[in-house]
């Protein structure tokens, strides 16, 4: 898509009304001091994910990150938080307003040609939110409780999937479930009523409010410059927070107003259920709210289950749709035949995708598939559904990523090598989690965190499928033995990598199970498991490297053998011929090795020189790497299995 289309895209997705709008500007200062503290400002600044991309100041979080891990860093974190204070208390100079309050635009291809612009705050800018909605967050949470998940409620979006699965399988005949959907929510809301309601309650944050939204912020798309002068700004982790608190009064009139068997929001999605009477009552407080809020129903996506008879009235316009087809969240609801739609429209557009991974280098593949395509796509569906009664449709998944893994890597991969690959990586596996393991502990685990959240917003008790995962979890996982007494999804699936650890040390192979106890030792080494594949940092493998890694840890034979260069001799399945070989040098190998771990700490902040190769007392030397500063050395030893 071409620059400027998706730039003019970008305008109507961003509602600008330059012309005859003009936001509310109070240059004045009140009274009120907020003073962040430094340990606020760290908390914030560490809760940054290491791969957050940076802004218009293209500074990445995580170089700051770096820089206060130093011992010398006190200097750095109180000059940050003066910095932070002058903000949050409006005293920059506002004609920097625009940039610092401004954006980096990204555009991602949408369905139907349309494009998501994705906004990418300087460092600065993300940072104060982040410590104001920290202060604030208990005090919106419980103003707003149990109606809203989307700020402040840990699992909110699996919470509102499993209610709404929950009274979806307690329907009554009577009774309809509506999700509604609102038309460019964010970009659309009435700045100056958001400001205005916002600081009734909370006057302290005036002069940073003020100064954040009094003036329109610039977003930046390559060579082009928006102005961002209506609704939330772009980029802003203040958003919701704002967002939800605008929506207050509108969403205590409905609990009031209206008898629903479900209410609930998340972001701007919306779900409710109960008569025609009463969903029909509660859209009429939604569209009188609406018009004060510039907000509107975005029909294209309402939906209702199941079809009404014709009422005369607005739900006319809401589209109709078949159980199967029914969602929350883009988590399917419709039973069996909706989970088992969603899970097979799924497999089918992952062929292409897998295909494409075998022109990328193998590390980058492997990563994208770890993270990306195995089952973060399908991880909300192993939640909150009944996924884990498909064992067919999941073990065909399964087979496909085996059978990629197996001509990326050019090894074997058996049933038990597979089950070695899907542990996790510091269990000794690759991390390629088995979707037909994981869906049951996924599922059990998420609905017993957030059984508390759910009891508050419905008043159903129980859950018959959660009482089918718990009978399979009882028969066919770990039978004669008491589930775990967690809500936690890591001490659930410590009973599968237990079991198939127990399974894989059955072996009669020694050097396999020595293997495996090597593999499981503390600090064994798989990190480089979970870095990120990027020629920028060095942190790239080979190919031809990281296939024998993979070899050595999964202990398998490769597909093709190679014929050695020195000696002319066919390799041994596993690639350990370069160990025994008489003519590759053992000291040649070992500066090798040495020399690789040289350029390694050259780059970055470790400066080292390699050993002299001779002494004067002629003693022999060992090629050892030095680092002057820390007066240790760093050797590199094998074990042979």
């Amino acid at each position: 898509m071409s620059n400027r289309r998706t730039c003019s895209y970008c305008f109507r997705i961003i509602n600008i009304k330059n012309n005859n709008y003009k936001p509310s500007v109070d240059h004045s200062l009140q009274d009120a001091q907020i003073n962040i503290t430094p340990g606020e400002a760290l908390t914030a600044i560490k809760s940054f994910p290491n791969d957050t991309a940076p802004g218009l100041d293209y500074l990445r979080p995580l170089f700051i990150i770096d820089l206060l891990g130093l011992d010398s860093s006190e200097f750095l974190l109180n000059s940050l938080t003066k910095i932070f204070n002058l903000i949050i208390n409006g005293k920059l100079p506002h004609k920097l307003a625009p940039i610092i309050f401004g954006a980096r635009i990204i555009a991602l291809e949408k369905a139907e040609n349309q494009v998501r612009p994705i906004a990418i705050g300087i460092f600065y800018r993300r940072t104060i939110p982040k410590i104001i909605c920290n202060r604030l967050k208990s005090t919106i949470t419980l103003s707003l409780a149990p109606y809203q998940v989307g700020f402040g409620v840990k699992g909110g979006c699996e919470a509102a999937i499993h209610c709404s699965r929950l009274v979806l399988s307690n329907l009554k005949p009577e009774d309809y479930i509506v999700k509604l959907d609102i038309s460019n929510a964010f970009n659309s809301i009435n700045r100056n009523k958001m400001i205005d309601t916002f600081l009734e309650t909370f006057p302290d944050y005036h002069n940073y409010i003020h100064l954040s939204y009094g003036i329109p912020s610039l977003l930046k798309f390559n060579d082009y410059i928006i102005n961002s002068a209506e609704g939330l700004q772009q980029g802003d982790p203040l958003g919701p927070l704002l967002y939800f608190y605008i929506l207050k009064h509108l969403i205590s009139d409905i609990a009031f107003s209206c008898k629903l068997n479900l209410h609930v929001w998340y972001l701007d999605d919306c779900t409710i259920s109960g008569t025609i009477s009463s969903i029909q009552n509660c859209l009429d407080i939604i569209n009188k709210h609406f018009d004060e809020l510039n907000l509107s129903l975005n029909m294209n996506k309402c939906e209702i289950y199941p079809s009404p008879p014709p009422t005369d009235t607005i739900l006319d316009n809401f589209r109709p749709t078949p159980l199967q087809d029914f969602s929350i969240l883009r988590a399917p609801l419709g039973g069996a035949e909706g989970v088992f739609n969603f899970l097979n429209n799924h497999l089918q557009s992952l062929f292409p995708k897998l295909s494409i991974l075998k022109k990328l280098p193998i590390h980058q593949a492997y990563y994208i598939l770890k993270n990306a395509l195995l089952l973060p796509q399908i991880q909300y569906c192993l939640k909150t559904s009944g996924a884990f009664s498909f064992e067919i449709l999941l073990k065909e998944y399964e087979q496909k990523i085996l059978q990629i893994m197996s001509e990326l890597l050019n090894i074997k991969l058996d049933s038990k090598s597979w089950l070695q690959a899907t542990l996790l990586c510091k269990s000794g596996g690759l991390g390629l989690r088995s979707a037909l393991s994981i869906a049951l502990v996924s599922f059990i685990s998420s609905t017993l965190s957030l059984k508390n959240i759910a009891s508050q917003i419905i008043t159903i008790d129980k859950d018959n499928l959660l009482d089918e995962a718990l009978r399979c979890w009882n028969i066919n996982v770990l039978p004669n033995t008491a589930p775990p007494d967690s809500n936690k999804q890591k001490d659930w699936d410590q009973g599968l990598v237990s079991r198939s650890l127990a399974y894989l040390n059955l072996s009669d192979d020694h050097q396999y199970k020595s293997l495996l106890r090597s593999l499981n030792f503390n600090n064994s080494g798989h990190e480089w498991l979970d870095s990120y594949p990027s020629i920028l940092n060095n942190q790239l493998i080979d190919n031809d490297a990281f296939r024998y890694a993979i070899n050595l840890r999964l202990g398998v034979t490769f597909l093709n053998h190679y014929i050695c260069n020195k000696c002319n001799q066919s390799a041994d399945a596993y690639e350990r011929h370069a160990l025994p070989c008489k003519f590759i040098s053992k000291v040649s190998r070992h500066d090798k090795i040495n020399a690789i771990i040289a350029s390694f700490l050259n780059k970055t902040i470790f400066p080292c020189i390699l050993e002299p190769t001779s002494f004067s007392d002629k003693k022999r030397p060992d090629s050892k790497t030095v680092v002057p500063f820390f007066m240790k050395a760093f050797n590199v030893e094998f074990y042979l299995h």
